[in-house]
């Protein structure tokens, strides 16, 4: 059984981990054209609302999801797990 102190670490690690990929999927969206947010049904004053109920649903981060600048396929799987509808 792990002692207090090790889960405590490794649920600081973990908090952190997350803070980083929120922040990272952050810039990849607003780095986003308006016609590539449109294609995904996201408007740009709704990012962060979609990242705040990402983590909160515990889904798949975006970098998790999609390298940076990979193309709209990838794009349209973190909006579909975003519960956004997501055009074919």
């Amino acid at each position: 059984m792990p002692s207090p102190k090790s889960a405590l670490f490794v649920a600081i690690a973990e908090r952190i981990r997350n803070v980083r990929r929120t922040r990272q999927d952050l810039r990849l969206l607003r780095g986003m054209s308006e016609r590539e947010l449109s294609d995904l049904g996201v408007g740009r004053s709704e990012i962060p609302g979609l990242l705040r109920q990402g983590a909160a649903a515990g889904c798949a981060q975006l970098s998790d999801v999609a390298a940076p600048r990979s193309g709209l396929r990838s794009h349209a799987r973190y909006a579909g797990a975003a519960g956004r509808a997501v055009r074919p």
